[in-house]
């Protein structure tokens, strides 16, 4: 039975179905507009203008944040300096020396070493199998007064038929004492050339491996590894963090005190990062903060952990379709009348960037609104240049008013 125009006007779902065939025009323009904006989203985040725009807003708000001291972190680089004075400028670094800096570390009072250097490499040899064994438990075992070792352990990408997938590199050259060691691939995460996060895991050898950071938040606090993860998420590093470092030369000459792992121990309870920054390293990445080495970033990555500031990033996929779902969403409110789709795109506008901007600092949530809140404000121009269907879904009179020239549900016209 075919309804009457007065009760189809009195129903709630039949004036906005009035309503929405009154101005189709401007929802198609906004769902058009809203469409090729996603599509800039889409690509903004890598791209070389969406490095450019987050430098001068996210970027901003990182150096200006407040530097604090971070005690409980301890950098020792291998400088340039070293690595020609103690490693004679060869490839790969001589692991004698480097299993000394780890005892010396150690015996200094480190609870946790944690060994930013490629290992894949190293000889078998009986010399540092007895090396290895001098340290220390390095079988997955608490170590001298409860410390313990965490290796980067790098990976490479496997071509497969339908695609490729991620390998793990061995550790300490394959050596036997390797099978039980805690170990983490590196996850540091960038885009458009500059490093934002750390990534709590990577899907390698067909499952989630906990991260060098992620191990050694989880090592310092146990006494055993972490052996694999659940999922892998994308943590912010803040890099307001304030590391005491020394070069591994000072170490060595340092340890050779006779009370030093006695009376002195200057990394008594603290996790020492034992990296480099020499040039042959090729360990220089793009920061918020400018160049840094990997070394670094992995010490205020850890430090960011440790003072709770390590949040979470949403993700690309899922900013995107919250972004396009927003304005989706005042599209349709839009409808409603000019007045409401004014103070609509006005709210979500200083909503959407102080929060996405000021508060959470969401990379790719704020990238991505970038061109969706530019589609709105297009659509809002538009809709007040050319004010097609001006009709109302909270003013009765003018539903009845555009009503008059739609067929009544039910039946069609006659011509």
């Amino acid at each position: 039975m075919a309804l009457s125009r007065d009760l189809e006007i009195k129903n709630p779902f039949a004036r906005c179905w009035v309503c929405l065939r009154a101005r189709k025009r401007s929802l198609v323009q906004g769902l058009l507009i809203t469409a090729l904006a996603a599509a800039s989203s889409a690509t903004l985040g890598s791209s070389s203008l969406g490095r450019f725009l987050s430098g001068i807003t996210l970027d901003v708000l990182t150096r200006r944040a407040e530097i604090r001291l971070e005690d409980r972190v301890v950098l020792v680089d291998i400088t340039e300096s070293d690595y020609g004075d103690i490693f004679g400028r060869k490839r790969p670094l001589d692991p004698l020396i480097i299993l000394k800096l780890i005892q010396a570390a150690l015996r200094g009072g480190a609870k946790l070493v944690a060994v930013d250097i490629a290992t894949e490499d190293w000889p078998q040899r009986k010399d540092i199998d007895a090396a290895l064994a001098n340290v220390g438990g390095l079988n997955g075992e608490l170590l001298i007064d409860g410390g313990a070792v965490v290796w980067a352990r790098d990976f490479y990408m496997k071509p497969e038929q339908l695609g490729a997938r991620y390998e793990m590199q061995p550790i300490i050259g394959g050596a036997a004492a390797a099978a039980t060691e805690c170990f983490g691939p590196p996850g540091l995460a960038e885009e458009a050339g500059v490093v934002r996060w750390f990534t709590t895991s990577l899907e390698a050898d067909s499952s989630y491996q906990p991260s060098f950071v992620e191990q050694i938040l989880y090592r310092s606090t146990h006494n055993s590894c972490l052996d694999r993860s659940d999922n892998s998420e994308l943590r912010l590093i803040s890099f307001s963090s304030k590391i005491r470092s020394e070069s591994a030369g000072t170490l060595l000459q340092e340890s050779e005190e006779k009370d030093w792992g006695v009376s002195v121990k200057p990394y008594a309870r603290k996790v020492v990062i034992l990296g480099g920054s020499f040039h042959a390293g090729a360990d220089l990445r793009g920061t918020p903060m400018g160049v840094r080495s990997g070394l670094e970033i992995n010490g205020q990555a850890v430090a960011s952990a440790l003072k709770g500031e390590a949040r979470l990033e949403i993700g690309e996929g899922w900013s995107l379709a919250a972004d396009i779902g927003l304005g989706i969403l005042v599209v349709f409110i839009g409808l409603i009348g000019p007045r409401a789709h004014l103070w609509t795109t006005a709210l979500t506008l200083l909503i959407a960037t102080s929060g996405m901007w000021l508060l959470w600092r969401e990379y790719y949530l704020f990238l991505s609104f970038i061109p969706i809140g530019f589609g709105l404000i297009a659509h809002l121009y538009l809709a007040r240049l050319f004010p097609h269907g001006s009709s109302d879904l909270l003013n009765p009179a003018r539903v009845s008013a555009a009503a008059k020239d739609q067929p009544a549900l039910g039946k069609t016209r006659r011509h």
